[in-house]
């Protein structure tokens, strides 16, 4: 029975996965969104049997890991993106979604981004400052209702082109058929998960 041993790889070299062969996906660092959704975290990769299945039970393969990993990057990727709008990719999501479901509740919108109702409400406070949104309270123990104000839609339309080049380097990093199939797994397991 073979054994596993450890393949040392160079810094934007190898996969860095913990797999059971020796076989590594492409990867390159033209540019820094590919090099994090496409660079582990590790430098250290695997190799054992003819076999290209992911050791999941090596730790670098931790599916909250590396999905966390990748969020922080593409969030990043889109904040730079956004950011001389005066907003973050955070307050521009939670716009976004408001537009998308139109006026809204707090509980539903809640569900809709997966999100706790107290998160929410602290992210959406500069919204309402800044007069982006309209938070409304049937008084204590009430329904939330929150819809987008005309200087709301105004900043959506503002912030497009900027979202749309930050969706544009993502997608093109995956390809649109990648992309796609990703995004069904995402919500197939976002289904799957919430209790």
């Amino acid at each position: 029975m073979p054994t596993e041993t450890p393949v040392k790889t160079s810094e934007g070299g190898a996969s860095g996965r913990a797999v059971k062969s020796g076989v590594e996906p492409p990867h390159s660092t033209s540019r820094k969104i590919k090099d994090c959704l496409l660079t582990p975290p590790l430098d250290c990769a695997y190799t054992h049997g003819m076999s290209t299945a992911l050791d999941f039970s090596a730790r670098q393969n931790c599916v909250c890991f590396n999905l966390r990993r990748v969020t922080r990057a593409v969030t990043q990727a889109f904040d730079a993106e956004i950011r001389r709008h005066g907003i973050s990719s955070t307050q521009g999501t939670l716009l976004t979604a408001i537009h998308m479901v139109g006026p809204t509740n707090m509980a539903d919108l809640s569900d809709v981004l997966g999100m706790e109702r107290t998160t929410l409400l602290r992210n959406l406070r500069p919204l309402q400052r800044d007069e982006w949104v309209a938070v409304e309270s049937s008084g204590p123990g009430g329904r939330v209702e929150i819809s987008l104000t005309a200087k709301g839609r105004k900043q959506i339309e503002k912030l497009a082109p900027a979202w749309e080049s930050a969706q544009r380097a993502v997608v093109d990093v995956l390809g649109e058929s990648r992309w796609s199939a990703i995004l069904a797994d995402l919500d197939t397991v976002a289904a799957a998960l919430k209790n």
